[in-house]
């Protein structure tokens, strides 16, 4: 069905369905690797953020526990400030406060916490259990739907590092009494030095994560795409100037030798000629088929005109005999005419061939 289409055209086509198929594969392969880099790029944000949050737990539990150590053991009520995880708390929530971080959620989901609001949900459990077997997890992050909404969550474990902490976490005997008549003794006991606690989590909405990957992927497959289009263009006229128009007038010349009264314009000789000068493939073909086209032409002239010659003098016979012995004569030329011409066409077959 393509053969009876232009050398051109097939090739268009053929380079189209290449840039299709090229397209739509490259698709596939960038927006992984544009989801990936995108969702690294938000943890990497996140992280930043934890580690801001563990900065203040730190400074908590070595400036200001030693500071309010006396109030906590003589106060009836507890000095909540002294918790680094209440400071981290209190200090996320003015964070989100501030313009781009209101959506953001920071939560320490303990399985058995001193406060009930860092109490851990169920998938914030599974979570706790995982770091708990898997000792050599330094993060998870992903997607999660939380209350209608999805978001996207980096998760850390967060062990039982400081010994001073136990001072409220072992037994209730050993708990300051504002402690108890603040928390009570039934939650935040019988922690274990360097145990998994809780998981450090951080949530965030997950259109940031959209947004980020279709900006990125975008940027990534529009610079593909232009510059495969701008190979096959290239492509396209390079075999426009190399190869179609050298063949244009080789074909317009083979098809007219190929005809009964075989006649080469001068113009498709001189659009030839172009071609000639190049050192390439296409100037050697170009050289070879004009000197093969000329001496066609040449004996086909030739053979034209001792035809009309010998047509003359039939004409112009005045015996019979004379008559007959020039048709003779014509008759055998005629049939040698034949047979040149034959292999002529033949020839001029291959050349077009």
């Amino acid at each position: 069905m393509l053969n009876k289409f232009r050398l051109q055209f097939k090739f268009t086509l053929l380079l189209s369905v290449l840039f299709l198929a090229s397209t739509g594969l490259s698709a596939l392969l960038i927006s992984g690797q544009v989801q990936d880099r995108a969702s690294q790029q938000v943890v990497d944000r996140a992280m930043t953020l934890m580690e801001t949050i563990s900065s203040v737990r730190d400074y908590t539990s070595q400036k200001i526990q030693p500071l309010l150590a006396e109030k906590i053991e003589t106060k009836e009520e507890f000095v909540a400030e002294s918790v680094p995880a209440y400071s981290a708390r209190e200090v996320f929530e003015r964070l989100r406060q501030k313009m781009g971080y209101e959506d953001f959620f920071y939560k320490e989901a303990a399985l058995n916490p001193t406060n009930l609001r860092d109490l851990a949900n169920e998938f914030e459990t599974s979570l706790v259990e995982r770091f708990r077997q898997q000792q050599d997890i330094p993060k998870l992050f992903g997607f999660q739907t939380i209350a209608g909404k999805q978001l996207f969550y980096v998760s850390r474990p967060l062990r039982m590092t400081d010994p001073s902490c136990l001072r409220c976490h072992s037994t209730p005997d050993a708990a300051p009494k504002s402690h108890l008549k603040t928390y009570g003794n039934e939650r935040g006991f019988n922690w274990k030095l360097n145990d998994v606690v809780a998981a450090q989590t951080l949530y965030m909405p997950s259109d940031r994560i959209v947004q980020s990957y279709q900006h990125q992927f975008l940027i990534a497959f529009g610079a593909f795409v232009g510059i495969f289009a701008l190979i096959i263009l290239v492509l396209n006229l390079l075999l426009t100037r190399s190869v179609i128009q050298p063949l244009h007038p080789i074909a317009k010349i083979a098809n007219a030798l190929n005809q009964e009264n075989a006649d080469i314009k001068d113009e498709d000789l001189q659009k030839l000629n172009r071609f000639i000068q190049r050192r390439d493939e296409m100037g050697q073909l170009a050289r070879s088929f004009r000197h093969l086209a000329t001496s066609i032409w040449a004996r086909e002239t030739s053979l034209k005109q001792q035809l009309e010659m010998l047509h003359q003098e039939v004409l112009n016979a005045r015996s019979p005999d004379e008559t007959v012995g020039t048709q003779s004569q014509v008759q055998a030329l005629l049939a040698k005419a034949k047979v040149i011409r034959s292999a002529l066409k033949v020839n001029s077959t291959h050349s077009q061939s």
